[in-house]
């Protein structure tokens, strides 16, 4: 049955790879040191629509958040630029829950801040340090080969974090939402 060199070399491809995402899964596992249920949120090497890592949502109440709808209300144009842009898409994932749809998606709960119009009830990138802001964007995006290690990078090591470079609500160059065009925005 497995007599001939291209059964042999069929068999040995199909045992490789049905044991390869059995060896990754373990060995991403044993170096995180987390749970089944945290590893499982973590290491989807799925590229830019990976998952986004529980380490920067915390749970918290669903109750909290307003969904993007509330949010347009006071914040039209963002809304617009935002609709325009790749992000929308986080709109769909109705299954991962409030805090990984729409603006609450980035900027957390929205119920206190959609109540008061308090602007130090929601997260505000301006306010959050390079890494912080840099963090919440690697929960969605860490996965992506052009972000791998970023906060280990030379960029953050400088004090320059995602959002120097690219805007979601205002970008000249809207395919990766950059800021301005390059290579001018690397001298700037």
């Amino acid at each position: 049955m497995f007599g001939s060199p291209i059964a042999r070399w069929f068999c040995g491809v199909v045992l490789v790879l049905s044991v390869a995402p059995l060896c990754f899964a373990a060995k991403t596992q044993q170096g995180s040191g987390k749970s089944d249920s945290s590893t499982s949120q973590t290491s989807q090497p799925a590229g830019k629509n990976a998952k986004p890592s529980a380490s920067t949502h915390e749970a918290v109440d669903p109750s909290q958040y307003v969904g993007a709808e509330t949010c347009k209300t006071c914040h039209e144009e963002a809304a617009r630029s935002y609709e325009r842009g790749p992000h929308w898409k986080t709109t769909l994932a109705k299954h991962e829950g409030p805090e990984w749809q729409g603006c609450e998606a980035c900027h957390g709960p929205g119920k206190a801040h959609a109540e008061s119009a308090d602007p130090s009830k929601i997260i505000r990138f301006p306010s959050l340090s390079r890494e912080e802001s840099s963090k919440r964007c690697l929960g969605c995006h860490e996965f992506g080969q052009e972000h791998a290690n970023f906060l280990r990078s030379d960029h953050l090591k400088n004090n320059v974090g995602c959002v120097d470079c690219h805007s979601i609500h205002s970008p000249k160059i809207q395919a990766k939402l950059l800021k301005a065009a390059q290579p001018q925005l690397c001298f700037s």
